[in-house]
């Protein structure tokens, strides 16, 4: 008897060691060709000049304070610093940190769902649908989605401890990573509502405890969330992020999105990495359609939770996953996105083998898995380079802004100006054509010294986005040359304002304001510019220049 105990735990171990290295074999082969891939031109984090300068006091600094992109994530530049201060620019190390993440991830979520449901299957299903669909293409083969796959490393993990027996793990290492997750990505703020579905299925503390106490136990975990999402907000608002959108288009987005994803999730093909909000026939019929039928099966799972404990929990967690993503509150241009589902999909998933007889599970689910295997592998095919990406996106999307934007500016570094213009130049669906053709023209003109016009095509694309960052810095330096230096310092301000790390609207003020004999304030702008870029040899020697030259009463003036 005591042999037969003593074997289960050794068999066990076995087992769990073999589906772990059979998850690993089966990523590495689906996405193991990303170790070559080019980074797509729309991989703005590795061009970032701090970044660039590596792991320092300077850049760690910047890590901790910078709300770039609207984001606060400093865990998440920590990882680009110390990536390139250890292997440089060789992307093969960078893909290979991605890689490993999301093996690391499929690995804990296997765990975490041998402890929830003590079957081997059910859990090597879940982990190996999370290890392989299409969907999850996109969080592993971008490089500026290293902050998903970072925070939901930390995510599985604080799961996986508020799971265990131990209150100590529970409630500290739980926190404590719940907390580490926010610092990747602040999208993780659902996280306490994650950890109320797991008081009712599996750890069923609903009907051991009342509901206030189970939301009182946890009343620091939403403090956390609370402050995490003024802070997100802030950063959203200072970047220029939120867009204006009426509330009755909200939810229809939201209902066309969440029939949407489930929809990928069975058939993920085509899949583009922008989906641009568009208000058109099909997204009203979408809308109307999923918008009751989602409302009326989360209802029937609310009143059903008990009879069908894995499936009300699935269908829940894909809900509050994609809360923060979903549109509520509007930022950027897009209606959905292919890496906001890398969360949601183990809710889906789980639903669905919750739902499915044992037969079909042994049966039915490995030919999914090896059907969507090889959409995956054809899916980071597509990101294999810039333009590949954007010709296949432009392929199912014709009119993607994003996509000719990108192509645009790849055709216009390889001096293909003719191709640049067409796609810069393409009509948008509201009849004009997008922010990009207005600026570059306005390029062209004040490079001819046709002045009137590129002041007049920089105030279109103004126009088309008022926080344009490019168009307002060059704007300014059009005024500084007509030596109209108050519109300049306005225009420059406005560009500091939209883009807050723009150092060369920092450089250009602060050149103004020696010209008009404003000594600490032009130091002051300098040493801006030098900070948000350690490369710039002539703020460096231009704040050199201030500092030893002119007389310390004067720099004080």
């Amino acid at each position: 008897m005591d042999a037969t105990r003593r074997s289960e735990p050794i068999s066990m171990r076995y087992s769990c060691m073999i589906a772990c290295s059979f998850l690993i074999v089966l990523i590495f082969a689906v996405f193991g060709k990303i170790l070559y891939h080019t980074p797509i031109n729309y991989d703005l984090y590795m061009e970032h000049p701090v970044v660039r300068s590596g792991l320092n006091s300077h850049s760690l600094f910047w890590a901790f304070t910078t709300g770039i992109d609207g984001n606060w994530i400093p865990l998440t530049w920590l990882s680009h610093l110390i990536m390139i201060q250890l292997f440089g620019t060789e992307m093969f190390y960078h893909f290979g940190l991605n890689l490993i993440l999301h093996m690391g991830n499929t690995l804990i979520l296997y765990l975490l769902f041998q402890k929830m449901t003590g079957d081997d299957w059910i859990s090597f299903l879940v982990a190996a649908i999370f290890a392989i669909h299409p969907l999850h293409v996109e969080s592993v083969a971008w490089l500026a989605e290293r902050k998903g796959l970072l925070s939901s490393f930390f995510s599985l993990f604080a799961c996986l401890f508020y799971c265990s027996e131990s209150q100590n793990r529970k409630h500290i290492l739980s926190g404590l990573f719940f907390f580490l997750a926010l610092m990747a990505k602040p999208s993780a703020v659902v996280l306490p509502i994650i950890f109320l579905l797991l008081d009712f299925w599996p750890l069923q503390r609903w009907q051991k405890q009342r509901y206030k106490l189970l939301f009182l136990e946890k009343i620091h975990f939403f403090i956390f969330a609370l402050i995490f999402t003024g802070i997100t907000y802030y950063f959203q608002f200072q970047a220029g992020a939120k867009v204006e959108r009426a509330w009755d288009a909200r939810m229809l987005n939201i209902f066309q999105s969440y029939g949407l994803y489930i929809i990928k999730i069975l058939v993920p093909y085509p899949l583009i990495p922008f989906y641009p909000f568009c208000i058109t026939k099909l997204f009203l019929i979408e809308s109307i359609i999923f918008g009751p039928l989602i409302v009326w099966i989360l209802f029937w799972l609310w009143k059903q939770k008990k009879r069908f404990p894995m499936i009300f929990w699935g269908g829940w967690v894909y809900v509050i996953f994609l809360l923060p993503v979903c549109g509520i509150i509007p930022f950027g241009t897009q209606s959905m996105a292919d890496r906001y589902m890398y969360l949601p999909l183990i809710g889906i998933s789980a639903a669905w083998i919750g739902a499915l007889p044992k037969l079909w599970l042994k049966i039915v689910m490995p030919f999914f898995i090896f059907l969507w295997s090889l959409l995956s592998l054809m899916q980071a095919d597509h990101w294999r380079d810039s333009i590949t990406l954007w010709r296949h996106t432009l392929q199912y999307s014709p009119s993607n802004s994003l996509a000719h934007s990108c192509l645009a500016s790849i055709y216009h570094e390889q001096k293909k100006i003719l191709s640049a213009w067409r796609h810069w130049g393409y009509i948008l669906p509201d009849g004009y054509p997008s922010k990009e053709f207005y600026f570059h023209l306005g390029l062209y003109f004040h490079r001819l010294g046709i002045k009137k016009e590129a002041k007049r095509y920089y105030l279109l694309a103004i126009k088309r986005k008022e926080r344009y960052a490019e168009a307002l810095n060059n704007l300014g330096l059009l005024f500084k040359e007509e030596g109209k230096l108050d519109d300049a310092e306005k225009y420059f301000k406005h560009c500091i304002q939209a883009s807050s790390e723009c150092y060369e609207a920092y450089f250009n003020l602060g050149d103004l304001y020696f010209l008009q004999g404003k000594y600490s304030e032009a130091l002051s702008q300098l040493k801006m510019a030098r900070f948000y870029n350690p490369y710039l040899a002539e703020a460096r020697q231009n704040i050199y220049f201030l500092e030893s030259r002119i007389p310390h009463s004067a720099c004080q003036s």
